[in-house]
């Protein structure tokens, strides 16, 4: 099973590769789709104005306060 779990993996990251151009393609439009970039241009942007002490507990809080706000507005998108 975990052989088969690998292959899947190793398969996907085969479709993704960015040194090929369908690779290149298929990154790019899953990067747009779910803003990627803007995501992190957004944690570096924090990052560098706030300089804290502990960057990494930084970003894992910056991308669960983002989280929370999707759940928020998902739940009032729902009723």
């Amino acid at each position: 099973m975990a052989e088969r779990q690998h292959q899947g993996i190793s398969s996907r990251t085969q479709e993704c590769d960015p040194n090929n151009e369908d690779g290149q393609e298929i990154v790019m439009r899953y990067m747009e789709k779910h803003e990627i970039f803007q995501l992190f241009l957004q944690i570096t942007e924090t990052l560098l104005s706030e300089q804290p002490d502990d960057p990494l507990k930084n970003i894992l809080e910056q991308v669960q306060e983002l989280i929370n706000k999707r759940e928020i507005a998902e739940k009032h998108h729902q009723n």
